[in-house]
């Protein structure tokens, strides 16, 4: 199904069908203003072959001419091939986008260690078994990812996102991102940005609502903290499963059940209880350059500490955990010899979740994940 023989069908769509209609798809189908798409088929539809020609995007058209025909593959209920990424007309550079498989791990790999990410490939493996995505590929190498892990009908997160640094600079990471959020159409997107990348995802439609600060390091003296009276920790049990799947979701605004059932299987996740109930958990694994602690779930900031702490106890070496700038924990992790060595903001497109401290989640995932 060629580029051509979509806009083809817009144009037709244009002539025949009354203004409001075609609004409306046009709304639902694509993030540009109705007002431009509506002006700029009815100008394209008296004379189409100006736009199959123009590939340059000096003026903004040739992405018009994208957003046109996905519209309309949309409308039209065609779909492209299961591995196949519609093409930019803007683009001339060889750079193709296609599906992200389980056989690009080792290229996503060492792209992320080309720019000194800590992922290992355990690590990329883990997150594409739960998600999905897109990789850029020129001459046959993979050049560029961006993933995305879909939570219930209405969430989704997004991360990863990475350009080989001798192709940053050419819109590939616009390309990479335009092509995962057309596949979470509808959903509302949460990610956490570089200062490098704010631009970028406030132009797609992301707005900033918060910081996180990570945490790492190898820590220089255990913590000692003491829980209220009548709290005790304990470790997970098959039986406490739902449970804290139901308070993740309390916490993160997700539900996150095949998220947590793998984390779960993973090194320690230690369980909070209070009054004789699971009140709270916090998970250690493996992760980069050593551990990490997170997700972190606790109905307050001492049983936050709490948890933290003895997961501190059973790491050994270099340690990081993400945390909520607004949580009241980094003096206190920085306190223990983990200095913030990196901020990053939190951005969301769509209804924003109600999540983080103030609803019981402390610590992330990883800021990819969430």
């Amino acid at each position: 199904m060629t580029e051509d023989y979509l806009l083809d069908r817009m144009y037709r769509h244009v002539d025949t069908a009354d203004e409001g209609a075609s609004r409306q798809c046009i709304e639902q189908t694509t993030s540009r203003p109705p007002c431009e798409m509506w002006d700029y088929a009815k100008q394209q539809a008296a004379s189409p072959s100006q736009a199959v020609a123009r590939k340059d995007d000096s003026d903004g058209t040739a992405h018009l001419h994208r957003d046109l025909c996905l519209a309309t593959q949309r409308r039209s209920g065609m779909k492209l091939a299961s591995n196949d990424i519609a093409p930019d007309p803007a683009a001339a550079d060889a750079v193709r986008l296609r599906r992200f498989e389980p056989g690009d791990v080792p290229a996503a790999h060492a792209l992320s260690s080309s720019l000194k990410w800590p992922h290992r490939v355990e690590d990329w493996q883990f997150a594409q078994s739960l998600g999905q995505g897109v990789v850029a590929e020129r001459d046959g190498k993979v050049v560029g990812t961006a993933l995305s892990w879909q939570f219930g009908t209405n969430y989704a997160t997004l991360g990863l996102v990475i350009v080989a640094p001798e192709l940053q600079g050419q819109r590939i990471g616009n390309r990479l991102m335009e092509a995962v959020l057309d596949r979470l159409a509808g959903r509302n997107v949460l990610l956490h940005a570089t200062a490098a990348g704010v631009g970028l995802y406030e132009r797609l439609g992301f707005v900033t609502t918060g910081e996180t600060e990570q945490h790492q390091g190898v820590l220089a003296t255990l913590p000692k903290v003491v829980g209220r009276e009548g709290d005790r920790l304990r470790p997970m049990a098959a039986a406490d499963i739902e449970a804290l799947i139901a308070m993740d979701a309390l916490g993160a605004g997700m539900p996150r059940g095949e998220l947590l059932r793998r984390l779960f299987s993973q090194e320690r996740t230690v369980v909070l209880e209070r009054g004789g109930q699971a009140a709270g958990f916090a998970v250690l694994r493996r992760y980069g350059h050593g551990h990490a602690v997170g997700p972190v779930s606790a109905p307050d900031f001492d049983a936050a500490r709490l948890l933290i702490a003895d997961c501190c106890r059973h790491a050994e070496g270099f340690l990081r955990i993400d945390v909520d700038a607004t949580s009241g924990l980094p003096p206190w992790l920085e306190s223990l010899g983990l200095p913030r060595t990196n901020g990053v903001s939190i951005m969301v497109r769509g209804k924003v979740p109600e999540r983080g401290p103030a609803h019981g989640s402390w610590a992330l995932v990883t800021q990819a994940i969430g």
